[in-house]
């Protein structure tokens, strides 16, 4: 069982590590210079349609896993998980996952509204963003599936 002082440090730890993992992300993506990506000025709109839909999808895949769990709170696996205060890291682990995906939804809206320059940098940062959102909604999908075996 964790305590409440564990229950605190790996909370925010976890977004600790979500953070500095997209600034190191953001900071490459503004430090390479078409290295890794290139990014035409006329496919900027559809990149920024395209990954911006991926991002607002799977905030609505997110909110369903949250649907879900809530569905099984009284599952005797369930009530043991949120008893030892693992449910409480799990709801910080949810959180980033729609903060990150809404944020680089978000800089997808703005790379097509702003100017070339500027469109293409942010939709460049809301790429590289792209693994941690993965990364996100894997590792949500992996817990609740663990429940659902339970």
């Amino acid at each position: 069982m964790l305590t409440n002082k564990q229950i605190k440090f790996f909370s925010v730890l976890s977004w600790l590590v979500s953070i500095v993992i997209a600034s190191i992300l953001v900071f490459t993506a503004i430090c390479t210079n078409g290295t890794f990506i290139i990014i035409n000025k006329d496919n900027i709109i559809g990149a920024a349609t395209l990954l911006g839909t991926f991002d607002f999808t799977m905030t609505g895949f997110i909110a369903a896993v949250g649907a879900y769990l809530i569905s099984i709170t009284g599952k005797v696996s369930f009530l043991k998980w949120s008893q030892e205060g693992y449910v409480f890291i799990f709801y910080n682990l949810y959180a980033q996952s729609i903060v990150f995906l809404l944020l680089s939804f978000i800089a997808c809206m703005l790379s097509i509204i702003t100017a070339d320059n500027i469109s293409r940098l942010i939709l460049k940062c809301a790429i590289f963003i792209f693994p941690l959102n993965m990364s996100h909604i894997l590792m949500l999908t992996i817990i609740a599936l663990q429940q659902m075996k339970k």
